[in-house]
C-alpha cells in the first residue's frame, strides 16, 4: 500500500488508519503503520497486526505537505459556540467523544476504572406476517 493509503481499520475513538500514522496502545507502546497495514514498534521488534492492538489509538496522522490545510475551519453545526468558556467547551469535547465512543468501549472504560457494569437494551422488533383465512 502506498503512504497514507487507509488500511481498512479504525482506532478506539474511530479515527481511521492510515500508512505512515503513528499509533499508541492501551500500554503507551508506540507504534508506526508500516505499507502492509502491520504496526511496527517505534522502539525495535517485530511487526505485529492492528487487530491485536488493545486501545490502539492514532496520536499522529501522517499527511503529504501539499494536503495540509493553510486553516482549519469548522463545518459541523454542532460546534461549540465561540462566546463559551473554556470549562463549557472542555465539557462539550467530552459529549462529543462520549457520543463517538461504542457501547462496548464504555464498558471497558468504566470496568478499568472499578465498576461492575451490567447492560441491558431492550429492542423491539415489529415482524409482518401475512395470514390467510
Amino acid at each position: 500500500m502506498k503512504l497514507g493509503q487507509y488500511i481498512g481499520l479504525q482506532d478506539q475513538l474511530l479515527h481511521d488508519i492510515h500508512v505512515g500514522d503513528l499509533v499508541k496502545d492501551a500500554k503507551g507502546v508506540e507504534y508506526s503503520i508500516d505499507r502492509f497495514g502491520r504496526a511496527k514498534p517505534l522502539n525495535g521488534g517485530n511487526e505485529v497486526p492492528v487487530r491485536q492492538l488493545r486501545g490502539c489509538e492514532v496520536f499522529h496522522e501522517w499527511q503529504r505537505a501539499e494536503s495540509k490545510p493553510a486553516e482549519k475551519t469548522v463545518t459541523v453545526s454542532n460546534a461549540p459556540d465561540p462566546q463559551m468558556n473554556e470549562e463549557e467547551k472542555a465539557l462539550h469535547a467530552i459529549y462529543e467523544g462520549v457520543d463517538a465512543a461504542s457501547d462496548q468501549m464504555l464498558v471497558d472504560q468504566l470496568r478499568k476504572r472499578g465498576y461492575t457494569v451490567t447492560c441491558s437494551k431492550v429492542v423491539e422488533k415489529t415482524v409482518f406476517e401475512e395470514v390467510t383465512l
